[in-house]
């Protein structure tokens, strides 16, 4: 089975020298971001899962836990699923405004961090601004693109934010 090597090509080398086998797999994950309660408690919440197959799956939400009376888990159940699906209609305006800019054509300098170029493609059009797009292409640089950067590149999120864009949109 042939094996696109991308950006570890050296290293896919080395493991196939050593005999180290290789298997097709189609990657899920979820963004989660940690919330603290009043009582101090810590939790883990997801609030996205990407389904895998190179986007080709999509995103789910998060399953819910401890459902209460029937009544009550419809229209939580109702509110969750619009809620839901108004965040998923946003993260799709953001990503196809992150395709759109990933265009040869609108490539920034070579010098241009990935802080710089997130400041100056925030929406600021009135109308950008009233939907609060600005707001959430701010959400969507850090709670999205600063994860997924820091997991490609296997670096911490300040030195993401400090790295060229200009490879990034290459990628």
């Amino acid at each position: 089975m042939p094996l696109v090597g991308g950006y570890y090509k050296q290293v896919i080398a080395l493991y196939r020298n050593l005999g180290v086998e290789f298997r097709t797999a189609n990657f899920t994950y979820s963004f989660s971001s940690l919330k603290q309660w009043l009582n101090n408690v810590v939790e883990l919440q997801t609030y996205l899962i990407y389904n895998g197959a190179s986007g080709t799956k999509g995103v789910s939400p998060p399953a819910k836990q401890n459902s209460t009376k029937l009544g009550d888990d419809v229209i939580t159940q109702l509110l969750s699923f619009l809620a839901f699906a108004l965040a998923t209609a946003v993260l799709l305006f953001n990503y196809l405004r992150l395709v759109s800019l990933s265009s040869p054509l609108t490539r920034p300098s070579p010098s241009l961090t990935f802080r710089e170029w997130t400041t100056q493609k925030v929406p600021s059009h009135f109308l950008a601004r009233w939907l609060r797009l600005d707001k959430s292409w701010i959400a969507f640089t850090e709670g999205v693109l600063v994860p997924i950067f820091s997991a490609v590149c296997t670096a911490p999120e300040e030195d993401i934010y400090e790295h060229p864009m200009e490879e990034f949109l290459g990628m």
